[in-house]
């Protein structure tokens, strides 16, 4: 009789040390496959066209997209089917992260005896796609100045995926006047100094004022030193003409009217004169890198021309993929002061990867999407516009790489 009672709590007694080391077990290989998954999502995030990221893209299930194939196909691989998987991107409004879990019962023997049929058990992680550089939409570097970012008119600004970063330690580093907004999207308002609000201007969420200062995260970054390039004099379009150019070292490049301009890939050196790019004409450049510099180049020093970048053509540039300088569409030379301005809505639309300038100060207007990122010495933003500033670390400057940060 006395057996009969404690035979239960015996065999749930054994169960519990059996099946539960099973489970710890299964449990183990499910965080496994959940931690393989979403690290080689994010690889498919940063790195789309590699061929194993496009196969996994036709994946069953995927509906089109290389990180959701990529993450059933390495789940399968494990043993687990696309019911067992849950995948989240963008996981909590952040497109460079993919959350992934694997969830499955393990059914039990001896412990069903007592009542506990199943552990309901699950892996999940989190992979991401991480910058080298700053994951910051807007760098203000200016250490003192006053209005370091200034925001005007009736524009509003949303800068999605990155942050904004405030360098100056002035009591007024960031203003906002008349009707301005600006709404930072999963991210911070970081302020090393103060702020001023007038108006019906706002600021969402509130600045974060005392924040450390970030160092020029391209402050290392070698200029090109000319070095295989062509002299190729300078460049001025002003006409109904459409034509192309080549990489190499400019005096100054120009376009106006309703010129259509190809800028063929590679590397363009402007030397003292700048680019200037106005009225109806249209750019295209995919694959290029332009550095702003003085008209002693390769040595410091000389005349500067301003990067001008505004009317409503068609504008598509687009940054180098590889190399030194991938994912950087404009480096102004360090020595050089002169404001680079983009303007219009065609000119703010078609802008991509990280602007450069340590000295320059930025103005921008217009509406639109700029998948973009701008590390400068300062920024003005104003206009009746509505501009949304993209962030997104595979298609800005640094050597982006995958993570697990959860």
């Amino acid at each position: 009789m006395l057996f009969a009672l404690v035979l239960p709590a015996v065999l749930g007694a054994v169960g519990l040390a059996v099946e539960g080391g099973f489970a710890l077990a299964q449990r183990q290989r499910m965080q496994a496959a959940a931690d393989l998954a979403a690290l080689d999502s994010a690889y498919c995030q940063l790195y789309p066209s590699k061929p194993l990221c496009v196969s996994a893209a036709n994946f069953p299930g995927s509906g089109g997209s290389a990180t959701r194939g990529m993450a059933l196909a390495l789940a399968q691989a494990n043993g687990y089917s696309s019911t067992s998987v849950s995948i989240v991107t963008p996981y909590q409004s952040d497109p460079n992260r993919i959350a992934v879990t694997v969830a499955q019962p393990v059914s039990t023997s001896l412990l069903s005896i007592v009542g506990f049929n199943a552990f309901n058990l699950s892996g999940r992680a989190v992979g991401a796609v991480q910058s080298g550089v700053s994951s910051a939409s807007l760098l203000a570097l200016d250490p003192t100045k006053c209005g370091s970012m200034a925001l005007s008119g009736n524009g509003t600004i949303t800068a999605e995926n990155g942050g904004i970063q405030v360098n100056s330690n002035c009591p007024t580093a960031l203003t906002g006047t008349g009707n301005s907004s600006v709404d930072v999207v999963s991210s911070s308002i970081n302020d090393v100094g103060g702020y001023s609000l007038s108006g019906n201007a706002s600021f969402s969420p509130v600045p974060i004022t005392g924040a450390p200062s970030l160092a020029d995260p391209l402050g290392s970054l070698s200029p090109p030193d000319g070095t295989g390039l062509t002299n190729q004099g300078s460049f001025s379009c002003s006409s109904n003409t459409v034509t192309s150019i080549n990489p190499g070292i400019y005096s100054s490049i120009s376009a106006s009217a309703n010129c259509s301009v190809t800028m063929q890939p590679g590397v363009y050196v402007l030397k003292g004169g700048g680019l200037s790019i106005s009225g109806g004409a249209s750019v295209t450049g995919h694959g290029v890198f332009l550095y702003n510099a003085g008209s002693s180049f390769p040595s410091a020093g000389g005349s500067f021309g301003a990067v001008s970048l505004s009317g409503n053509g068609t504008f598509s540039l687009t940054p180098q993929t590889s190399g030194p300088y991938a994912g950087l569409l404009i480096f102004q030379s360090r020595d050089n002061a002169s404001t680079l301005s983009v303007t219009g809505n065609g000119a703010v639309t078609g802008v991509q990867g990280t602007v450069y300038g340590a000295l320059a100060p930025v103005s921008i207007s217009g509406n639109g999407t700029m998948p973009a990122q701008f590390i400068v010495d300062s920024v003005s933003i104003s206009g009746n516009g509505s501009l949304t500033v993209q962030y997104a670390a595979n298609q800005v400057y640094g050597v982006s790489s995958t993570a697990l940060v959860e």
